[in-house]
């Protein structure tokens, strides 16, 4: 709203509209605009401003969720890439092109989700089959090379302001006296306490509540003794929030804020998860607490947090974040009632990555509940059985160590939705061997044991139930994880899948590691992949050995 050419470009058709918002936007402060959950709006300036890449005409749109101090004041909306963006062009029903695949979909993202993660450029014209990191490079270059962009790294850095007229949250330990000015409150009248209120409420005066409580407000200057009156600002609640965690590591020390030896051993954090928003402000300011206090000598250490995992956003079935202002919120607890806690925990698990946007569908943990009822049904069946039994099965072994190694990987990666897939398809192998007859060996018994360990972190309240009817004693919760052989675990040949411009079209079998020359002649001559090429040319080929290949074609040639 504040951009020079606002105005300038605006058409006159659109003048009333787009003044109409200016005046608007200008009533809100930047922390209103900056917030997550508030409803997008905008208003269309008439103008189009033309793509140097591809020529094509881009609609231009007056935000106030766009701020002056981001970049130059006016940016390029991608909505299938950026949740904020994909939340304006529903609401103003704009196109949503995808062209950046996840690495491990196949298919197309679905509109009504904002994929912010890495994969593979499509729809892109020359840039498509590239990697996103290595389609930033090249467009970035060619705009250079056009004298029409480049790189660029800005900082944003501004002063802090911590201070709330609030009665909830830390006061300041600042006293004002008439003689000596400001003064801190002696370390011998630390902390300062909030006093009782039973109305604290703000009462339209602009003033903190504690400005109404003069037994709280006045007090005695340390330094000469006369008349003075307490800070009655309390500090934000960003300010606590920014070395909480150093607390967390020595809750019941007394004289310090924290203990350094605990320091030592707890910290910093290894693995931080939370959503996005968190990135802007409450992680900046937690690592400015932690440099200075580094810089004090305080703390060994400079980075508080080790690893950042952002986890996706769950949005209603009427493809809108879930907001209880929206109305589209979906409980967990009916949804708990009706199918199990344990359902609930795999299909959140199942339903897309960790850190992907993602649509609530009622079908998604019918498919969990039949899942975990799969697993229940092959316990019951089988186990009593296979518990007697003394010979070995050893393709069922590989199997074993093959899902222990994959389960292991994919959580220490958050690749939980394919780690349950992974667990899904062993609980199928296991089907098939008992319904086979394969089922009565020492080996179908172990895999038994070893899948209901694994499956208890996502399942922990059947697996525990089954565990005791398996007549073991103790709680499954206390078993070690299982342990696998790579070498055990080894196998000749792997699945590969054949992609044409990033969709899949088959899956071939090849030996591991199998040379570029070898994996794109068996693809080409799968029919399934064949009728794709014979008239089209190819440009590229991307192939990442026992992963995919993935050929980038041009049709009509």
């Amino acid at each position: 709203p504040e951009h020079d050419l606002v105005l300038q470009i605006t058409t006159p058709p659109q003048r009333e509209a787009v003044e109409g918002y200016l005046a608007d936007a200008a009533k809100q402060g930047e922390v209103e605009r900056m917030r997550e959950d508030r409803e997008k709006t905008g208003v269309f300036t008439g103008a189009f401003v033309i793509n140097p890449l591809n020529q094509e005409a881009v609609p231009v749109w007056v935000a106030d969720y766009v701020l002056p101090g981001y970049g130059t004041g006016a940016v390029m909306g991608v909505p299938a890439h950026d949740r904020r963006d994909l939340e304006f062009a529903q609401k103003y029903d704009l196109p949503v092109r995808t062209v950046i695949h996840p690495l491990e979909v196949d298919q197309e993202q679905p509109a009504e989700t904002a994929y912010a993660g890495p994969g593979r450029m499509v729809d892109s014209g020359a840039y498509s089959g590239l990697s996103s990191p290595e389609g930033t490079q090249a467009v970035a270059f060619d705009l250079a090379r056009q004298g029409a962009g480049g790189w660029k790294i800005q900082y944003r850095m501004r002063d802090w302001l911590i201070s709330r007229q609030r009665y909830w949250g830390t006061p300041i330990p600042i006293l004002y006296c008439a003689n000596c000015g400001e003064v801190p409150v002696p370390e011998d009248q630390l902390p300062v306490l909030l006093p009782e209120m039973s109305d604290f409420s703000p009462d339209g005066s602009g003033r903190s509540p504690l400005a109404r409580v003069p037994g709280f407000v006045n007090t005695t200057c340390p330094e000469c003794g006369g008349p003075a009156e307490r800070e009655t600002d309390t500090m934000g609640g960003f300010a606590c929030s920014s070395w909480y965690f150093l607390r967390f590591t020595s809750p019941k020390e007394t004289e310090r804020p924290f203990d350094p030896q605990a320091i030592t051993y707890w910290m910093p954090v290894d693995l931080y998860v939370g959503g996005a928003e968190h990135a802007v402000l409450h992680l900046l300011y937690a690592r400015f607490w932690t440099m200075v206090l580094a810089d004090e000598g305080l703390l060994p250490f400079r980075e508080p947090f080790a690893r950042l995992r952002n986890q996706g956003q769950l949005m209603g079935m009427d493809g809108v974040r879930m907001s209880k202002s929206r109305g589209n919120v979906i409980t967990p607890d009916s949804i708990a009632a009706s199918f199990g806690a344990d359902a609930l925990r795999i299909y959140e698990m199942f339903m897309a990555p960790f850190d992907q946007d993602v649509g609530w569908t009622q079908n998604g943990i019918q498919g969990s509940s039949r899942f975990l009822n799969r697993v229940w049904t092959l316990f019951q069946d089988s186990y009593a059985g296979s518990q007697a039994a003394t010979q070995s099965d050893p393709d069922l072994e590989r199997a074993m160590h093959q899902v222990v190694l994959d389960v292991t990987g994919r959580i220490d990666d958050f690749r939980l939705n394919t780690m349950v897939a992974t667990l899904m398809e062993f609980t199928n192998l296991l089907g098939e061997h008992w319904r086979t007859g394969r089922w009565q060996t020492k080996t179908f018994h172990q895999a038994l044991n070893v899948f209901l360990v694994l499956l208890a972190p996502s399942a922990p309240h059947l697996t525990e139930e089954i565990w005791h009817l398996t007549r073991h004693s103790d709680s499954i919760h206390q078993q070690p994880w299982p342990e696998a052989s790579a070498e055990l675990a080894a196998v000749n040949r792997v699945e590969l899948p054949v992609q044409v411009n990033g969709r899949l079209r088959a899956t071939i079998w090849l030996p591991v590691n199998a040379p570029v020359e070898e994996a794109r002649a068996a693809a080409a001559a799968d029919p399934k992949v064949h009728q794709f090429l014979q008239h089209a040319r190819i440009e590229r080929v991307y192939y990442v050995p026992d992963r995919v290949i993935n050929f980038i074609v041009k049709t009509g040639v």
